[in-house]
């Protein structure tokens, strides 16, 4: 998998959040409830 960047700007019920790609271009935003399943789900994705 090429290097990402993964930036979470943290809240109390969702967090918001933005990957970038080695270039620093925007490749994806998404909202992610503050769970450990939603959090796990969406980390399964990436590798590392």
């Amino acid at each position: 998998m090429e290097s990402i960047t993964i930036g979470m700007d943290l809240g109390d019920r969702r967090h918001q959040v933005c990957v970038l790609d080695k270039g620093g271009r925007v490749i994806r935003t998404c909202q992610v409830s503050n769970t450990q399943g939603a959090i796990n789900k969406f980390f399964s994705r990436y590798g590392g």
